[in-house]
């Protein structure tokens, strides 16, 4: 789904960046929508690096996490 997956934010360090395509935009809206207030695994080659919590849907194309300890994680 995401265009572009991981940019490096020198104010907001270890932040995490996707950019949906349209068609990814629409089911990512889709998805977190029906969760809010539920985790939403963040998984890469089977492994989950983040469990966060839906504050409210994603419709913009656009999503971010922040918080992560390192760049590596």
């Amino acid at each position: 789904m995401p265009t572009n997956v991981l940019r490096y934010d020198v104010a907001e360090e270890n932040k995490l960046s996707l950019t949906f395509t349209e068609e990814g935009t629409k089911k990512f809206a889709d998805v977190t929508a029906a969760n809010v207030g539920k985790h939403i695994a963040i998984v890469y080659d089977g492994m989950i690096y983040s469990n966060p919590v839906v504050q409210a849907a994603i419709t913009g194309g656009k999503a971010s996490i922040s918080g992560m300890s390192s760049y590596e994680e």
